[in-house]
């Protein structure tokens, strides 16, 4: 009866106990801060850290995946401080009756019986070490062992182990006290590791002699466990003493505090930058800090990106991040500014795909007049007719302004919006200043579209993090962009102070500047087959200064930074291909495809994938009598002479007006023969009166494989003109009784009457 009674009141026992228990962890919390944000730490290109960055809870703690430790480190601690921890279920009943004895036999606590998933529990919400306490933490191991896998309390663990300090995890220690990440940890330093969470503060105080007993012990340890062998042990011993260094990470700041903006939920950034060369610019910047602020230039951008992964391998955001007063602590490679003339090679490389002009083409350069805007070039003065490529090695931006007038500058919105700037472009009011700053782009969002002069036209986005998924797009004709370098580099260098053995002078750079209006932003862009460079100089405030001009300042800049970029050596050209071009005859004066009237002729190289161009519109011919040069005509009642054919330059009225006023003869037609009489000569004339001028046909129920058909009236005696579609001749005979089909997109037609006189249409078709 007693045995059955001390049965009954012993399951009664263990009943309530589990009871107790399970009511105890049901009310045991699990503390908040195992779910506390860690740092943010960012990395180079090589995984070695650019910036961590304190917790939210003030720590040094980067968040550590167990698989990216080392086997051996791990092995390590579970050897040190729980060799049962994958057998028990968060209090270990061996260790705890070992510890028990040990310290009734001692008198004295001797040995501990602290499992990993304990000692997390008092990591994570430190208390006395009193009976009570000891109790609460075996309950919230015993919480974390239902809710969390071996692995999470482990990894944890690791993650909030102390170092000292503010200091946590093993990841966070071996950056910041060795300068390593843990794979690259010699197994002295594991060793270090591993002794100093037992007791950071009292240890790092240690000398050195009885730090190598402690370290001597964890080596004993170890081999007791089997993980090292007694040579590995003597190996290991052999190994010099290290001091912990207390790193400090803030390479790449601006970049840095860019991303964790960016992406507030992510903690770790892969990124492309190579430290070194980060470095170096960086350092650099400091250097000229000093000699810009007496200028009156506060600020400063800087970015250098790798052409064939489209990888930023430097960002430098401005002169200092620590300064307050000058917006020094703003990433200026990020904030959108005046372009100035930086966008023309664009339209340049625009013009020429187009087929509206080739670089020898000539452009009017005369002043303009617009209802609120009267433009300028930036040295004040004018040129009549300059041809293209001259416009844009002399940074002109008369010609470029005239030829971006009427629907071209919505068509070449639509060819920059491909690049990735929408947003940028559809925030603002955009109008023909554009192309000479009227536009705001950041430094980083032009040296991704100058980038792709390097790639011929491929537009690539540049990324600064590892691994991202980057399409591909050709933006720009290949022929085109090999064209706008050639013009590029007709750019003459700066004055620098270094001497010719360096690489920016033995290497071909293809480099643009601008300067906003009012000398507000200086820009420089410079391009090699291997990187592309970008510099910005300013004052965030928007505070001008005479020393901001482009060439002068943002310039010379580009240049020093192509001498600190270590592989410059033998760097390709990107010299013309012929596979993207064809040879063709223009006319030598204008530039452009050559009429019967153009006597004199070159050669030039249009790209591949374009139609012809127009033909020239400043040769005509008029009828004159071949004894006196004077006018006549066919239809003069009173002359009796020959007819002698002559060819003259028709110029327009606006830039003849121009040439008189300053004093330029132009050869124009004679007088008229006496013999005509008063009869005014009346040449043939033609207009195209359909298609409409600047007219957007919409069409429904079309296909695009079958084309629109399009009306065509022409107003004159066709036959005896010539009219081109797109560059191609055609005749009005040849179409399909008085329509053309055509397929979706941009056209333009150039009629030519037989004395010279010329009619256009441009027109878009949209489905």
């Amino acid at each position: 009866m007693l045995k059955k009674n001390f049965l009954k009141y012993s399951l009664y026992s263990f009943l309530g106990g589990v009871f107790i228990l399970l009511l105890s962890l049901i009310f045991v919390k699990v503390p908040d801060r195992l779910h506390k944000p860690p740092s943010k730490i960012t990395y180079d290109r090589n995984d070695y850290p650019l910036r961590i960055s304190l917790s939210k809870d003030d720590k040094w703690r980067i968040q550590t995946q167990l698989e990216s430790l080392p086997e051996f480190y791990v092995k390590g601690i579970l050897c040190l401080e729980d060799q049962r921890f994958y057998s028990h279920i968060g209090i270990d009943g061996f260790s705890l009756a070992r510890a028990i004895y040990q310290n009734l036999k001692h008198r004295r606590v001797v040995s501990g019986a602290s499992t990993i998933s304990m000692q997390l529990a008092r990591l994570l919400q430190p208390k006395p070490r009193t009976l009570s306490n000891k109790l609460i933490e075996a309950l919230q191991a015993l919480k974390l062992e239902l809710l969390y896998s071996k692995k999470e309390i482990l990894e944890a663990y690791l993650n909030f182990a102390p170092y000292g300090s503010n200091l946590e995890g093993v990841e966070s220690a071996a950056v910041i006290l060795y300068g390593l990440r843990p794979r690259d940890l010699n197994i002295r330093q594991m060793a270090s590791l591993a002794l100093l969470p037992q007791n950071p503060h009292r240890l790092r105080s240690l000398s050195r002699k009885a730090w190598d007993k402690k370290v001597q012990q964890i080596y004993e340890r170890w081999e007791s466990c089997g993980l090292m062998s007694p040579r590995q042990k003597k190996d290991a011993l052999s190994l010099k003493h290290e001091s912990f260094k207390n790193f400090r990470y803030s390479d790449a700041y601006h970049l840095t505090r860019s991303l964790f903006t960016d992406y507030p939920q992510k903690n770790r950034f892969h990124t492309t930058i190579d430290r070194n060369l980060q470095r170096d610019l960086e350092s650099f910047v400091k250097q000229i800090e000093e000699s810009h602020n007496k200028l009156g230039i506060n600020n400063i951008g800087l970015l250098v990106v790798d052409n064939e992964n489209s990888e930023v391998v430097a960002e430098v955001g401005n002169f200092d991040y620590l300064e307050k007063t000058r917006g020094q602590s703003f990433n200026s490679v990020r904030i959108p500014r005046s372009t100035g003339s930086t966008l023309k090679p664009f339209l340049y490389s625009w013009l020429i795909g187009q087929s509206y002009f080739l670089p020898e083409s000539l452009v009017e350069d005369v002043p303009l007049f617009y209802k609120d805007y009267i433009p300028s070039n930036f040295d004040g003065g004018f040129r009549g007719l300059v041809s293209l490529k001259k416009s844009l090695a002399l940074s002109l931006n008369i010609p470029f302004i005239s030829s971006l007038d009427g629907e071209r500058l919505q068509q070449f919105l639509s060819f920059l919006r491909v690049a990735g700037i929408s947003e940028s472009i559809d925030r603002q009011e955009v109008g023909l200043s554009m192309i000479v700053g009227g536009i705001e782009l950041s430094l980083f969002e032009l040296v991704q579209m100058f980038h792709s002069f390097t790639r011929l036209g491929l537009f690539r986005e540049v990324s600064v993090l590892k691994n991202l998924e980057k399409p591909e797009v050709q933006w720009m004709n290949p022929g085109a962009t090999l064209l706008t370098l050639q013009a590029l580099k007709e750019n003459k260098r700066p004055i620098l102070s270094a001497g010719p053995e360096k690489a920016s002078s033995i290497q071909t750079i293809y480099w643009k500047t601008g300067t906003s209006q009012g000398r507000r932003d200086a820009w420089a862009i410079g391009m090699t087959s291997k990187y592309t460079v970008g510099v910005w100089l300013g004052n965030l405030n928007n505070t001008a200064s005479p020393a901001l001009v482009g060439a002068d300042r943002a310039g010379p800049i580009v240049f020093d930074v192509f001498d600190r970029i270590k592989d410059m050596q033998n760097v390709k050209s990107l010299g013309l291909k012929s596979s993207y071009f064809e040879e063709i005859e223009i006319c030598s004066f204008s530039g452009f495809l050559p009429t019967e009237n153009c006597k004199h002729r070159a050669k030039a190289l249009k790209p591949k994938g374009i139609v012809d161009v127009s033909p020239c519109p400043f040769h005509k011919h008029f009828l004159a009598d071949p004894i006196t040069g004077l006018q006549v005509n066919r239809s003069c009642q009173n002359y009796e002479g020959e007819f002698k054919k002559v060819s003259y330059l028709d110029i327009p009225t606006n830039i003849q007006s121009w040439f008189k006023e300053n004093n330029i003869l132009i050869h124009s037609r004679p007088k008229v023969h006496p013999q005509c009489g008063k009869r005014v000569i009346v040449d043939s004339v033609i207009e195209i009166e359909l298609p409409k001028n600047n007219f957007v046909y919409r069409m429904t129920d079309v296909s695009e494989e079958e084309g629109a058909m399009i009306p065509l009236k022409i107003k004159g005696d066709s036959r005896k003109s010539r009219c081109y579609l797109n560059g191609k001749k055609f005749s009005q005979e040849s179409t399909l009784q008085n329509y053309l089909k055509l397929k979706k997109g941009f056209h333009k037609i150039l009629c030519i009457s037989n004395s010279g006189h010329t009619s256009r249409s441009h027109f878009s078709i949209v489905y």
